[in-house]
């Protein structure tokens, strides 16, 4: 250290630690050693002053090795200097990450394939305008700078997120910060087929920019968690009115259903002609595998004329508020279904583990639990996965991944425990929260996994997956038995444009609709509703951590650098920084020392 070079900021800073000492002190040293003192100061301030660097830092180590033998600083003066230098610090620290750009950590597996858990992004601040320090607002904000289809970070205020609170660097209360892909704009009316999105602008033109866009190839979009949505219970008055529970999706009411106090269930369509018929509801199913013997038990008449296989596809769709009502303690309501079975063969079954995809989990002992970044212990409800190798995996797109260190990936072989098809039923019925009571097995079997079946262009998809072709001859046969339902799971095709002004989601002024790419596992517009323009914050611009195929640039379109948020951002750092460093080198420049004795 004692060789190391100081620069002549470095040397001027021991100047001015020696002086200020000396201002104060001066008539306390004896006379020689008060002497070579302002000896040694002069000197250093000669050689700054000609910007003497190698003599300079000569002199300072000197001096400072001088200085130490009788300056003795107090407790109380050095903690004064370290609370001091950690303000200037964190106030510098706080502007830039609030108005330039900041780090930012992936929490969960809600933006799944785009980030993953403990990706750590680049986020710049300065995408659509200039943010507030300490506020979810804007100095300026062009709407225009917003980009259908790309990852925006946004705030949490004012909007309906549980535990939203935290404390910024620890100390100033603050919302949390969120990552999800804008997908709606202000004045837009959005509808939801085939996983994909359908809308309509401002102006009622065609919304393509969502379905051609080559950084959302292979995700899909459902509109929706469960049928029921988030759900509002409303008790009874004082008059006796019946309890009624309200259907919240993207927090808005689209249905009601009333009970008196028999229990007698009365359902309310809000806006629609039918429940079912909002934003594209129809189009999509909850899906669960089922066994022979599970098929039996739950749905005997439908077991009966099915063809005998290994397993079940079980999809139910059409959610209607008539007809029996379930209601679990009270505190959930469950809609009735209709449900249609598919057989599997072998082929449809290696393709589903094929497009198999779950969220980050842990196995310990046998055991699987979903990962977290706040360990949480194992429960009832965690699954048992025997013969597989303590460890963090995940699947993705047919492939499964042993999970690192800090998130580092590496492929498994293909003879891993984890590919067994024994595996394949459990892997999708535990869906990608990794609990067990969406298993038939057990003893309450309402509930179904987040996995999701639709039609696209005639081909049924499951798990993002066309598992079923239009020409696959079980596929045929199950089309033309659901025709003849009332309420048969069919291709709907593509919605016209007055399907979509009549059943989509129209978005209000001034607010814009998010969603997660991981739609199994995302908390976004769908429950939350609309985020408000003030709360948009900036966007992901670099992945910086893990290394690998995904390092760089995020999967999204390219916004323009040249723009007035970003140019004068960076005009005023460059300004403010300039300003500094001519301040600097002029004080360099100028005699600090000046002899006090006589």
């Amino acid at each position: 250290m004692w060789n190391r070079k100081y620069s002549l900021s470095k040397s001027h800073g021991v100047l001015k630690w020696c002086y200020q000492w000396y201002e104060k002190n001066w008539q306390s040293l004896p006379k020689g050693q008060l002497a070579r003192f302002e000896q040694k100061m002069e000197s250093l301030d000669g050689s700054i002053q000609q910007g003497d660097k190698s003599e300079s830092s000569h002199l300072a180590k000197d001096l400072e090795k001088y200085g130490h033998s009788f300056i003795k600083s107090s407790p109380f003066h050095y903690a004064r200097e370290i609370v001091f230098a950690l303000l200037i610090a964190l106030a510098l620290a706080v502007v830039v990450r609030m108005t330039w750009f900041e780090l930012y950590v992936i929490p969960t597996g809600s933006m799944r394939p785009t980030f993953k858990e403990q990706d750590h992004l680049i986020v710049s601040k300065t995408t659509h305008g200039i943010n507030i320090p300490f506020m979810t607002d804007h100095f300026i904000f062009d709407p225009d700078l917003v980009v259908r289809g790309n990852p925006v970070i946004w705030s949490g205020d004012q909007l309906d997120i549980p535990n939203n609170d935290t404390k910024y660097f620890w100390v100033f209360p603050y919302k949390k910060r969120y990552i999800k892909r804008l997908i709606g704009k202000p004045g837009d009316t959005i509808y939801f087929y085939g996983g994909q999105i359908y809308g309509l602008d401002r102006d009622g033109k065609e919304i393509v920019a969502l379905r051609n866009n080559p950084h959302m190839k292979g995700i899909d979009h459902v509109p929706f968690a469960s049928f029921e949505g988030k759900e509002a219970n409303v008790k009874p008055d004082k008059s006796g009115a019946a309890q009624q529970t309200v259907f919240l999706h993207f927090n808005r009411p689209y249905g009601a259903v009333s009970f008196d106090w028999l229990g007698n269930a009365k359902g309310d369509a809000m806006g629609s002609d039918r429940y079912d018929d909002a934003f594209g509801m129809k189009n999509f199913a909850l899906a669960r595998l089922l066994t022979s013997k599970q098929l039996k038990s739950l749905y005997p008449n439908s077991a009966r004329v099915q063809p005998k296989a290994e397993l079940y596809l079980e999809l139910k769709h059409h959610p209607s508020l008539k007809g029996q009502v379930a209601t679990l303690g009270r505190q959930h309501t469950l809609l009735p279904t209709d449900v249609s079975i598919i057989p599997l063969d072998k082929e449809h079954q290696q393709a589903l583990m094929n497009a198999m995809y779950t969220a980050r989990f842990e196995v310990e002992n046998g055991r699987a639990k979903l990962y977290s970044e706040s360990p949480r212990p194992f429960s009832s409800y965690s699954a048992t996965l025997s013969g597989i190798p303590d460890g963090r995996y995940e699947f993705y797109y047919g492939k499964a991944y042993s999970i690192g260190f800090k998130g580092l990936s590496s492929e498994l072989p293909s003879d891993h425990p984890l590919y067994d098809r024994k595996n394949l039923q459990k892997l999708f019925n535990l869906g990608t929260n990794f609990y067990t009571f969406y298993s038939p097995n057990q003893a309450q079997t309402v509930y179904s996994p987040p996995r999701y079946a639709y039609f696209r262009d005639g081909n049924l998809f499951v798990m993002g997956s066309p598992i079923f072709t239009k020409d696959d001859p079980t596929l045929v046969d199950f089309v033309e038995k659901e025709s003849k339902k009332e309420q048969g799971f069919v291709d709907q095709g593509s919605p016209s444009v007055e399907t979509i002004q009549k059943y989509g989601i129209h978005i209000p002024e001034k607010h814009y609709l998010v969603l997660g790419d991981n739609h199994a596992m995302s908390a976004d517009s769908r429950f939350f509703g609309f985020v408000p323009e003030e709360n948009l914050q900036g966007t992901p611009t670099f992945i910086f951590w893990p290394p690998g195929s995904r390092w760089g640039f995020p999967n999204q379109i390219s916004h323009p650098y040249l723009t007035i948020p970003n140019v004068t951002v960076t005009t005023i750092i460059g300004v403010v920084g300039l300003i500094w460093y001519i301040i600097h080198r002029r004080n360099l420049k100028k005699a600090l020392y000046k002899k006090l004795s006589h």
